[in-house]
């Protein structure tokens, strides 16, 4: 991609994004709502993005549970279901689709809409939409082909992976953070490539210096509602 393509697709994501960006970010106490469904192209990246918001939710009271888009094998589900647990999240729920498989299922948009309508959740996780995985990208359009099949009312928090997003929320997770780090520690089998535990707690450090206020550790995420998600994302995807 040139450097010139590039440029003019981060300033397009930019101007697009900005209108639900504000300078002073707000930090949230609770979801807005207390039923959360995790969409997780992959077993991991539930904690990662967003474990501690989750551990916060469920220790209110809160119910949650991750469905996980893709399986490379036995081990890693083990390691989803011993993160969810530790988490407190009801049990997870597989799809079980090959691993960078998720742009050429046709069928996906109909499963996201099969299970939203089970867990009829009032708040959805989804990694941002230009998440630097195609798997991540690929699950935001099969759930704006969901959504434009029914009006939903949830409300969605976009949640970082691979790349820093532009947040309008943060979440406060110093308290639960080594929570949070066990639970990342449940995913041996992807900890051996690399240090997911570090990465998150770096990145939560340094949205919590940008807000300061005391903040030790904050999540960030890019919360809209479903219709105004959708709306977005027909832009960006």
């Amino acid at each position: 991609m040139s450097s010139f393509i590039r440029n003019r697709t981060i300033l397009r994501l930019y101007e697009t994004i900005a209108p639900a960006l504000k300078y002073s970010l707000h930090v949230e106490d609770r979801l807005a709502g207390d039923n959360a469904l995790i969409l997780a192209p992959h077993g991991d990246d539930e904690v990662i993005g967003c474990g501690g918001a989750l551990l916060r939710h469920t220790a209110a009271g809160g119910r949650a549970r991750a469905l996980i888009c893709t399986s490379d094998g036995h081990v890693r589900e083990g390691e989803a279901r011993a993160a969810s647990r530790l988490m407190k999240l009801d049990e997870p729920l597989f799809l079980n689709y090959p691993v960078e498989s998720l742009e050429r299922q046709a069928g996906l948009p109909d499963e996201l809409a099969r299970v939203l309508d089970n867990v009829m959740p009032q708040v959805v996780f989804v990694p941002f939409f230009i998440d630097n995985h195609t798997d991540h990208r690929a699950l935001n359009k099969a759930l704006l082909a969901a959504c434009a099949k029914k009006d939903y009312k949830f409300i969605v928090y976009a949640y970082p992976v691979w790349l820093p997003l532009y947040p309008n929320v943060l979440i406060d997770i110093g308290g639960v953070w080594e929570q949070k780090k066990a639970a990342i520690g449940s995913y041996q089998s992807q900890l051996a490539t690399r240090d997911y535990i570090t990465m998150s707690r770096s990145l939560a450090a340094y949205w919590a210096t940008v807000k300061g206020h005391g903040l030790e550790l904050a999540e960030t995420f890019f919360k809209m509602s479903c219709r105004e998600y959708a709306s977005l994302g027909k832009k960006l995807l």
